[in-house]
């Protein structure tokens, strides 16, 4: 505990000693979060063998002091508060009013004088220096700041008991009025009538540890928490938020991740040593306000803008300020992708298959033998004639168009782009461009050009494999992702036809895995929910296939038809291609339910026409 907490807490307790009540309350105050209410807790727990009774309640959200008064009788009452014990409300008043010897309501209909219910009391209820009030929450009350002090000065002058009132004064002042320092004058003259001591409490971050420490029993994070207090401890003290509150929550929820990880992830301390203090840090970051989730997602591309651009924007240099804070720390761990630190700090949700494989392929799990352009990427902790004996190795799979995997190629484009702006590496950002489409038509001509090379696929703008793109943001830099953007969406619809010709193979001999690939479902086949292959099929084709599927295979059709086209909006828009092969296939069936009437065929060919019609309708574009 620091030595001003020390000096506080003596005088709390000396306060809560007095013989003679002393007819004034005493305010602890702090920032939110900074541990006030925990501290008049430990206070409490300190006196419970001393035989006073504390009475807390948290005012948050109170508009009535009549609420104030009901919370005290369960406290003082809690037998009559039961669901068994239905008490009036004047009844309920009378019995708080005769425990605390004071009436509480001094416009109340119920007196005092000879109307208290014939109750044997509890001694300490009768001895005003045997318990002590307590009013947590004091900015979050919703009754106004001067009745609410009011009210609770009938307990401290006219009732004789102590208070302790615990708020944030600052919200208090500027709860309800902007007027600066007129509202501070009138706030000081309300409180100057109940409050004769306030003290500031100071965050205590070794006490507080050794308390969350008792609440991760048996949990994964334990370990790391008495293993790097020093670590926490720093990375609280730069962040400079002084919330405890804030640090037990990203504990908490650092835990649920490490429950989702691997053991041989768990078993590398290092690995969990960075990742710890990279979680730590984008949740001050985040929780202060500092950090929104999308600007997560472009952490790496910002921070590179931010540091070699002649004009970084202000956004850009906020987040240069905030890697400037935690610079000796080396925060940047790099372990996971901004994408999956962006969604972490968004929805929450944890991605455990993505998050396990980015880890999985760390440095922390890798060969001796990485590959030079990933060492490469890491070109701001390198010595110059690494990086130049990199470069040439580099430099030669480039031109030599060796890079096989598409997000390789990426990261090796962004890199080279990002080295010659900085005037690293001796070629132009034209010749870089060429020799990265030279690349890419390399990939085009091969049969078995696969874009998903990670879990979020090169695609991505940001990153790949849990990395950053140097200089993403570069004009040429986007030349490079239009081509190949534009190269494999040719690629892939080249090979269309090939596919639905497949895929019409596949109705005719195993109808659940046609109705798998084309709908969502928690099979790992539902590759074409959102892709528009049926218009590669000929209407005609696909309507001689059903006739010559077996009537069992009917329902399983009927389901497809059903499913794909009642999918969210965003997918629909996708699938709006195949509209018009709706429409044919339905005429096309029309014409076979004609052409079997009588027949139960019939009924079943019905079924799909009218589904094809209201896929067909589903798909019209929207006003």
């Amino acid at each position: 505990m620091t030595s001003k907490n020390v000096q506080i807490k003596e005088y709390l307790h000396d306060y809560c000693l007095m013989k003679t009540p002393p007819k004034y309350a005493v305010m602890i105050s702090g920032q939110w979060g900074s541990g006030k209410t925990w501290f008049v807790e430990k206070l409490i727990e300190e006196f419970a063998p001393k035989e006073i009774k504390f009475l807390s309640v948290s005012l948050y959200g109170i508009s009535k002091s009549s609420d104030i008064d009901d919370e005290l009788f369960k406290q003082l009452h809690p037998r009559l508060s039961n669901k068994g014990v239905v008490l009036a409300t004047k009844v309920a008043k009378g019995f708080i009013k005769a425990g605390l010897k004071l009436d509480l309501n001094v416009d109340s209909e119920l007196t005092l004088s000879g109307e208290i219910p014939d109750i044997k009391w509890p001694k300490y209820l009768s001895d005003a220096d045997k318990h002590i009030l307590v009013f947590d929450d004091i900015e979050r009350c919703a009754i106004p700041i001067n009745e609410l002090f009011g009210y609770i000065n009938y307990f401290v002058e006219h009732g004789g008991h102590k208070a302790i009132l615990i708020a944030n004064q600052e919200d208090i002042i500027f709860k309800d009025d902007a007027d600066g320092e007129e509202a501070k004058i009138r706030y000081q003259k309300i409180k100057e009538k109940l409050i004769g001591k306030t003290f500031e409490i100071q965050a205590d971050i070794e006490e507080a540890l050794e308390s969350f420490s008792k609440e991760l029993v048996d949990s994964k994070l334990l370990k790391h928490v008495n293993d790097y207090p020093r670590i926490i401890q720093k990375v609280y003290e730069l962040s400079g938020t002084k919330n405890l509150r804030h640090l037990r929550q990203s504990l908490l929820e650092f835990n649920r991740l490490l429950e989702t990880l691997d053991k041989k992830i768990l078993a590398k301390n290092e690995l969990i040593s960075g990742l710890f203090i990279e979680y730590l840090v984008l949740t001050f970051e985040s929780r202060s306000g500092n950090l929104l989730p999308e600007d997560i997602k472009k952490l790496s591309q910002d921070l590179s803008i931010a540091q070699y651009s002649k004009k970084p924007n202000p956004h850009q240099m906020n987040v240069q300020k905030i890697e400037n804070k935690y610079f000796e720390l080396d925060w940047r761990s790099s372990l996971l992708s901004d994408e999956i630190w962006g969604e972490l700090f968004g929805s929450g949700l944890i991605d455990k298959i993505s998050i396990n494989s980015e880890l999985m392929q760390s440095k922390f799990f890798a060969s001796i033998n990485i590959p030079d352009w990933r060492k490469l990427w890491d070109f701001y902790r390198l010595e110059d004639d690494e990086i130049s004996k990199l470069l040439k190795s580099v430099d030669k799979n480039f031109r030599g168009c060796k890079y096989k995997n598409t997000g390789e190629l990426k990261h090796v484009t962004s890199t080279l782009l990002e080295l010659s702006r900085l005037g690293v590496y001796g070629a132009t950002s034209r010749d870089i461009l060429k020799i990265a489409l030279l690349n890419v038509d390399q990939l085009k001509s091969s049969k078995d050009w696969d874009m998903d090379g990670g879990e979020y696929g090169p695609l991505s703008d940001t990153g790949w494999n849990g990395l950053g793109f140097h200089g993403n943001n570069s004009p040429k830099f986007k030349d490079f992702n239009n081509y190949l953007n534009a190269s494999w969406k040719k690629y892939v619809d080249d090979r269309r036809p090939t596919e639905a010709s497949e895929l019409l193979r596949i109705l005719q001999t195993d109808p659940k895995e046609f109705l798998h690939s084309l709908v969502i479902n928690n099979s790992s086949n539902s590759k074409y929910y959102s892709t528009p292959i049926l218009k590669f099929i000929k209407p005609e084709d696909f309507v001689s296939a059903v006739l010559n599927a077996p009537i069992s295979s009917y329902k399983i059709i009927s389901i497809c038809l059903n499913e794909r086209y009642k999918v969210q909006t965003l997918i629909l828009k996708d699938l709006a291609p195949e509209r018009e092969w709706l429409y044919k296939v339905s005429k096309i069936l029309n014409s076979e339910v004609k052409k079997a009437k009588g027949t139960i065929k019939s009924v079943h060919l019905s079924e799909l026409e009218k589904l094809a019609l209201a896929g067909a309708k589903i798909l019209e574009p929207k006003d």
